[in-house]
C-alpha cells in the first residue's frame, strides 16, 4: 500500500492522469483480465525481444529480465545476447534465468558487440510473429505487450508497431519524463528514429527488407524503421507508455545521434538519400537530429502570392526580402491588392514593376482571402505557388530552397514552416485538429526548447495542416483540389485545403529551417467570422474525420505547449466531436435573446451553459483589431443597464442599429477612445460580421445556437 501511494504522489508531482501506465501502478483485476486473455483460444502473437547485454552488470540485467517475466501476456520468448567475456562474468546469472524459464534463452556471440548478433538471435525460429529490441535497464511495464498483443490481433495487417515511452531514474520510482509520439508520421522519422522503444516488427518483414544491419551501429535500428517505410510497410502507433527507459539522456530520445553515433546516423539517412533520388546533403543538428540540405539543380519557377492591402512598410519590407535576401533563383511575385488608396504604396507598386520585380494584379471585391488568393493564382505562372501574408520578415536566404526541396516530392501536398513572433515566440509549428473551436496552433507563444514530451519543433514532422500565412503548395495539387474554398470568408479555407489534401492522399510537411518572422493581424486584425468555423466544422463533418493522428489522445486540448491532459479534461478528439454538433445550427435552436430584461438574459444563457463574463478592451487598441471593438461592444452592454434597456436587440440590428450609431458616436467619447474615426471602422466592421453570432462567438463561450 505504501508503494502504490509513493507511485500515487510520483504521478501527480508530473501531472500524469488518473490510469497513466507507469511501472506498478494497474488494477490488479485488469491485469487477470489480461492474462485470462493471454490464454483464450484464438490467434495470440509470439513477440520476440532481443536484448543486447554490453555490461556486466547484474543489476541492470535482472532488472529488465523480472520486467518481462512480469508481462500480463505470456506468449513471448526473450533472447538474451552477449559476448564471451561478458557472458563469463554473468554465467551464473544468465544460467538460472536460462533455467527459471523455458522461455528465456542466451545467445553468446563471437563478436565484442552484441548488437552486430540480433539477425543471429532471429534466425530460423519459425515460433516467433514479431520482433523487438529492448535495452538492458530498461523496463516494460506490466502491459506493455498485452497492448501490442491485443493490437496486433484486432489489426493484423500490422507490420510495425511502436509505443509510448517514460523517462524514469537509476531506481525506477521517478518519473522525469514522459515522450508521446505521433502516429506513423514519415517525415518525421527523416529527422531521428522517433520510433524508438517499445517497437516490434513482424519476422517475416524483417527478413525481406534483409534484417538488421550492424554496419550502422547504433543507427541500426532507425536504418531498419527507414527500410520498412520505403516498402510502404503499416507503421501503426499504440498511444500507451509501455516502455520505461532508465537512462540519463532524459528527456532527448533514443533515437537521436550523440557526438559518438552522429557518423553512424548520418550515414543512415545519407544511405536513404541515395536509394530515394533526392537532391541533398546530410547534416547533423545540435540537438541530435539530422537534416537534408537541399541541393537542387532544377530550380521550378515559384508564384510568391501576396494578398495586401495598403500597408506600405510591411509591402516594403517583404518584397525587399524576397528580392534582396531570398537566394532562390527562380521565383515571381505576384501581389494581390485589395482596393489599396495609400498614395505611397501605389508608387511602390510602378517602382517595383518598373523594375520587373513584382505583378500587381487588382482584387476590387469584399476581402476575401480565398478569392484574393485563387484570384492570384490565376495570373502566376509557377509550378509552384507559395502563399504568403504581406507582414512577413526573412530570417535566413535559404529559406525558399528549403521549402521548395520538399514540395517537388510527389506524396507531398503543402509545406509550411516555424514561424515567431518579433519577440521570438512561437507562432506556428502545425495546426491540431480538434482544440475548440475546431482546430488550434501547436507551440503557439511558447518559448523555444530542444525537447518536450511531444518531441521537439525543431525537426521535420507531419501535420494535418499548416497555417496559409506561409503555405507553399505545388500547382498540379492546388488545381487538382479546385483552389480555395471561397465560401470561406476569412479563417479557415487554409486548414480546409490541407485537410482536403489529405484525403486525395498527400501529406503536409512542417519544416523548422524556413523560419520566418510573422507580424500576425497588423493588416487586417485577428477576427474569425463564425461562418468560417461553421464552414469548417462541416467540411469535417464530410471528410469523416474523428481525431488528428497526427496530435496524442493524451494531450490537452487546452494548452498549445504540449501538456498531459487532467483526468478530467477531455480529449481533442472529445472536443471536437463536441464542436462538431456545436457548429452545426438549424434555425429551429436559435434563441432569440431581449438584452433589455436582463435576469432574463442572464438565465438563458445559463441555459446554454455558456458563461457570462465581462470582456476587459484594450482602449488604444480598438482603432486597430476588430477583436477589441467586439470587446468593447460587449463590455459596454454588460455594464451600462440603460444601454441594454434603450436597444434591447443591441447585436441582431447590425451596422445600421442604433447602438451602433451610439457606440460610434457617443460612446467613443463617453469612454475616451482614441482615434475615435478608425475606432468607429473596426466597430462598423465587427457588426457586419454578423455580430449576432460573430461577436457572441467570441465572449459567450462560441455558442452558435445563440442568436441576440
Amino acid at each position: 500500500m505504501r508503494q502504490v501511494k509513493n507511485l500515487e504522489r510520483q504521478r501527480k508531482k508530473v501531472n500524469l492522469p488518473e490510469g497513466w501506465p507507469v511501472h506498478q501502478i494497474f488494477l490488479l483485476d485488469t491485469l487477470k483480465h489480461q492474462r485470462n486473455w493471454s490464454k483464450q483460444e484464438g490467434y495470440r502473437p509470439t513477440i520476440q525481444l532481443l536484448l543486447p547485454v554490453q555490461s556486466a552488470s547484474k543489476a541492470g540485467l535482472q532488472t529488465t529480465v523480472k520486467s518481462v517475466l512480469s508481462q500480463s501476456y505470456e506468449h513471448w520468448q526473450l533472447c538474451i545476447i552477449c559476448n564471451r567475456e561478458v557472458h563469463n562474468q554473468l554465467s551464473a546469472v544468465l544460467t538460472s534465468l536460462e533455467h527459471k524459464d523455458s522461455r528465456i534463452s542466451v545467445l553468446v556471440t563471437g563478436d565484442a558487440e552484441p548488437f552486430h548478433s540480433l539477425n543471429q538471435a532471429i534466425k530460423d525460429n519459425d515460433d516467433v510473429d514479431y520482433v523487438g529490441v529492448i535495452r538492458e535497464g530498461d523496463t516494460l511495464s506490466k502491459e506493455g505487450l498485452f497492448q501490442v498483443a491485443d493490437h496486433i490481433t484486432r489489426a493484423p495487417e500490422t507490420d510495425v508497431l511502436y509505443t509510448d515511452e517514460v523517462h524514469v531514474n537509476a531506481a525506477g520510482n521517478q518519473v522525469e519524463s514522459v515522450l508521446l509520439k505521433p502516429d506513423w508520421s514519415p517525415e518525421m522519422l527523416l529527422g531521428y528514429n522517433y520510433l524508438g522503444s517499445l517497437s516490434v516488427v513482424r519476422k517475416s518483414i524483417l527478413s525481406e527488407v534483409g534484417g538488421f544491419q550492424p554496419k550502422y551501429k547504433a543507427a541500426q535500428e532507425w536504418d531498419l524503421n527507414l527500410r520498412l517505410a520505403e516498402r510502404d510497410c503499416k507503421i501503426r502507433r499504440i498511444p500507451r507508455c509501455c516502455y520505461l527507459r532508465h537512462n540519463k539522456m532524459a528527456p532527448v530520445p533514443q533515437g537521436t545521434a550523440t557526438p559518438e553515433s552522429a557518423e553512424s546516423y548520418r550515414n543512415v539517412l545519407s544511405d536513404y538519400v541515395k536509394r530515394q533520388n533526392l537532391p541533398a546533403k546530410v547534416e547533423t543538428n545540435k540537438n541530435g537530429t539530422l537534416r537534408l540540405r537541399w541541393q537542387l539543380s532544377d530550380c521550378p519557377l515559384v508564384s510568391i502570392i501576396i494578398p495586401s492591402k495598403n500597408s506600405p512598410k510591411l509591402i516594403k519590407q517583404i518584397v525587399h526580402d524576397l528580392v534582396q535576401n531570398t537566394s532562390y533563383p527562380n521565383k515571381e511575385i505576384v501581389i494581390v491588392d485589395n482596393q489599396s488608396d495609400d498614395p505611397e504604396v501605389l508608387r511602390f507598386y510602378e517602382q517595383q514593376r518598373a523594375m520587373g520585380n513584382v505583378k500587381v494584379t487588382q482584387f476590387d471585391e469584399t476581402f476575401n482571402y480565398s478569392a484574393a488568393c485563387n484570384k492570384g493564382a490565376s495570373v502566376a505562372e509557377g509550378q509552384i505557388y507559395l502563399f504568403l501574408n504581406n507582414d512577413m520578415e526573412v530570417c535566413s536566404s535559404d529559406w525558399l530552397d528549403e521549402m521548395v526541396g520538399w514540395a517537388v516530392q510527389d506524396d507531398i501536398g503543402i509545406v509550411g514552416t516555424k514561424l515567431v513572433y518579433p519577440n521570438g515566440i512561437m507562432q506556428h509549428c502545425g495546426v491540431v485538429i480538434g482544440p475548440p473551436p475546431l482546430a488550434g496552433l501547436i507551440y503557439h507563444k511558447v518559448p523555444e526548447a530542444e525537447w518536450g514530451i511531444f518531441g521537439t519543433l525543431d525537426s521535420y514532422r507531419n501535420y494535418l495542416s499548416v497555417i496559409g500565412a506561409c503555405q507553399m503548395i505545388r500547382r498540379d495539387v492546388f488545381e487538382e483540389l479546385n483552389g480555395y474554398d471561397e465560401e470561406y470568408l476569412i479563417a479557415s479555407s487554409d486548414t480546409a485545403f490541407c485537410l482536403r489534401a489529405s484525403k486525395a492522399g498527400y501529406r503536409t510537411v512542417y519544416t523548422p529551417f524556413a523560419e520566418l518572422i510573422h507580424h500576425e493581424g497588423l493588416t487586417r486584425g485577428k477576427t474569425n467570422p463564425v461562418q468560417d468555423i461553421e464552414r469548417l466544422a462541416r467540411d469535417i463533418r464530410e471528410m469523416g474525420i474523428s481525431e488528428d493522428s497526427y496530435h496524442h489522445p493524451l494531450l490537452s486540448p487546452n494548452h498549445p505547449e504540449p501538456t498531459v491532459r487532467s483526468a478530467i479534461e477531455p480529449s481533442s478528439a472529445e472536443f471536437l466531436h463536441h464542436d462538431l454538433n456545436k457548429y452545426d445550427p438549424s434555425e429551429e435552436s436559435f434563441l432569440p435573446l431581449d438584452w433589455s430584461d436582463y435576469a432574463s438574459f442572464q438565465a438563458s444563457i445559463a441555459a446554454f451553459g455558456a458563461p457570462l463574463s465581462i470582456p476587459l478592451y484594450s482602449p488604444p487598441m480598438i482603432s486597430s483589431d476588430t477583436t477589441e471593438a467586439a470587446k468593447f461592444i460587449i463590455h459596454v452592454l454588460l455594464r451600462r443597464d440603460e444601454i441594454r434597456a434603450q436597444f434591447p436587440f443591441a447585436l441582431s440590428e447590425g451596422k445600421d442599429g442604433g447602438y451602433c450609431k451610439w457606440l460610434c458616436e457617443e460612446g467613443l467619447k463617453q469612454y475616451h477612445i482614441p482615434k475615435k474615426a478608425k475606432a468607429a471602422e473596426q466597430i462598423q466592421e465587427a457588426f457586419e460580421q454578423n455580430p449576432a453570432a460573430n461577436i457572441r462567438q467570441l465572449y459567450l463561450s462560441f455558442r452558435p445556437d445563440l442568436r441576440a
